[in-house]
């Protein structure tokens, strides 16, 4: 996964939107602190978590043995 940098305005919403570099993101951030005077926060990708497989296990209950009665 490649590096990328987002802007977070204080006491904004999420940021959402991903910057290809840093430079991109500091003229963002700048922009919308001019725009609103709030202060821009930028920030950087430095690590990522996924899943390597399913964390449960389902199981057919049509294939159980049916308990005799």
């Amino acid at each position: 996964m490649e590096k990328f940098w987002m802007v977070y305005l204080e006491n904004g919403n999420c940021p959402t939107f991903r910057h290809d570099s840093v430079e991109s993101a500091a003229k963002e951030a700048e922009r919308l602190t001019r725009q609103t005077g709030r202060r821009a926060f930028v920030l950087e990708s430095k690590q990522a978590v996924e899943l390597s497989e399913l964390p449960v296990k389902w199981t057919d209950t049509d294939k159980e043995p049916t308990p005799a009665f």
